[in-house]
């Protein structure tokens, strides 16, 4: 394959040193005379960064033979791939399937189709027990393939016997397949266009109740429909603010997934779906401890893989920091962000980036309200750089907000203005400004010209009383669950910290509960 400039580059850095020294190990018996270059190169590109290659050239003495250079370098990365797909974790369900659709090409290969097909239906029994829906159609159509190659040709009576179409499972898993598309497009409007949509937008979210799908579903007794169908569902009531319904389905929901564990075992990713939306909901609806006694359960103990793993240490980070900033506890708060310092390092290359982001972005709001700013500057700066990968904008939308306040509460109006007019050409330029973005610009441009302690905190009230306006509309409303900047403009027109506007404002809300602390 070929492979762009940096892509090498990339990859060698995003190894860990584990990986690194198996790939050493790998290719050491590799080390001919004709062998060394390759090797040579790995080495210069674990040392220097992503941009150093002319460097690496002029080392290798490859400045005349540019092609050849281009040719190593495909190769390295092909033996890069290789060592880690065979170094993989052969336990996680998907690598298990892989390796039986392998052993069974073989035998069909060399012609034992007797024991062919005795490993096929012991496989497919397997796929049918855990509702395995991709390793049964995987299955199934290397079993039409060998009906092709076998019955049509040498009209074989034994296989012929043997095999049938299942037409209905065809139907079945294209069924599956549509409800998955539904769940997707849903969870599209939600992760892109959460803060813009509008009248047309959520009219068209409304038709997709009536979808037919979304009727005929629940008559089919597969856990696996079932699980997508509500999950389409409850982010459908979210996007349409029809909360407390969409934690109902979801709360029913947890409790089947922890009964049929098994199909989180099987299928991986439907669990990590559905800890992205309870954790929404959840915490929308002040429903904390319903959530940490899901993500701590042992049915989330199930390593399937470093990507798996990363994923439930970075929403264990996130969802405690969340919730300790949001209820006042700052010195569990503090302690938990030393702890997830030294965590999150170690799975942070395996971490997906949309779970990265919020992380991160919880990091920043964290050291920012504990008043660590030069801390909550690095990580907000961490965050606005993976926005060219993932332009979320539910997120873009907070982050570079908190990037004014940071520098305000820094007194540093050089950096005020320019994280100003960063937010301003950013916004303008994506064509995303909305009143929100106007009017925290707008407010933090002037202020530093205005003198006085009395005259400020008139400035902020006059700022809360906007913000308080904004937070009305149920859209932009949404920006606000990040960070409360209407509760930061009001303490600051109280004259208080924000830490303290917190912990006063929490004796007059109900107690939240969590078995986090």
């Amino acid at each position: 394959m070929k492979t762009p400039s940096d892509d090498l580059y990339r990859l060698i850095h995003a190894l860990t040193p584990a990986e690194r020294t198996l790939f050493r190990k790998s290719v050491s018996k590799k080390q001919a005379a004709g062998d060394r270059n390759y090797i040579a190169l790995f080495n210069l590109a674990e040392k220097k960064k992503e941009n150093g290659e002319p460097a690496i050239i002029k080392a290798l003495g490859y400045e005349r033979k540019k092609a050849t250079f281009s040719a190593l370098k495909n190769y390295l990365y092909n033996e890069i791939m290789d060592v880690l797909v065979r170094s993989g974790d052969k336990t996680s369900p998907a690598m298990q399937s892989l390796q039986q659709i392998q052993q069974l090409d073989i035998l069909a290969e060399k012609g034992l189709l007797d024991q062919y097909m005795k490993w096929w239906r012991k496989a497919y029994k397997d796929a049918v027990k855990h509702e395995h829906f991709q390793l049964r159609f995987m299955l199934k159509e290397q079993l039409h393939g060998l009906k092709m190659n076998f019955i049509i040709k040498t009209n074989h009576a034994q296989l012929k016997a043997m095999i049938d179409e299942d037409e209905e499972f065809a139907e079945e898993y294209n069924l599956l397949q549509k409800v998955k598309n539904l769940y997707l497009h849903i969870q599209l409007y939600n992760k892109q266009s959460q803060i813009r949509l509008r009248e047309s937008e959520t009219t068209e979210i409304q038709k997709l109740f009536l979808h037919p799908l979304l009727n005929k579903l629940p008559q089919y007794a597969g856990l696996h429909y079932r699980y997508y169908f509500n999950m389409s569902l409850a982010l459908l009531c979210y996007l349409t603010h029809d909360y407390d319904r969409s934690y109902k389905i979801l709360d029913e929901l947890k409790t089947d997934l922890v009964r049929h564990k098994t199909i989180i075992h099987q299928n991986p990713h439907l669990g990590i779906e559905f800890i992205n939306v309870f954790y929404m909901v959840s915490f929308l609806c002040r429903q904390y401890e319903a959530f940490f006694s899901f993500l701590d359960h042992p049915v989330n103990e199930f390593k399937h893989s470093e990507n798996h793993a990363a994923f439930i240490t970075a929403f264990r980070a996130n969802s405690r920091l969340r919730f300790y900033m949001t209820n006042g506890y700052y010195t569990e708060a503090g302690k938990h962000l030393a702890e997830t310092e030294k965590e999150v390092t170690r799975h942070l290359n395996f971490m997906p980036l949309e779970v990265k982001q919020q992380l991160v972005g919880s990091m920043c709001i964290s050291y920012f309200i504990l008043g660590n700013y030069s801390e909550a500057l690095y990580y907000n700066k961490e965050c606005v750089k993976t926005f060219h990968d993932n332009p979320r904008e539910d997120i873009q939308r907070y982050v570079y907000a908190i990037s004014i306040l940071i520098a305000y509460e820094m007194n540093n109006t050089r950096l005020l203005l320019g994280e100003c007019d960063n937010a301003y050409q950013f916004f303008y330029r994506k064509k995303l400004m909305t009143s929100f973005e106007e009017t925290i610009i707008s407010f933090f441009r002037k202020i530093p010209r205005v003198q006085g302690r009395k005259n400020r905190r008139e400035k902020f009230t006059e700022l809360r009383s906007r913000l308080g306006e904004i937070r009305k509309d149920p859209i932009l409303a949404q920006v606000f669950r990040y960070f409360n900047f209407y509760g930061w403009a009001e303490s600051r027109e109280m004259g208080i910290t924000y830490m303290e506007y917190v912990q006063q404002n929490r004796k007059n809300q109900p107690p939240a509960t969590s078995t986090a602390s």
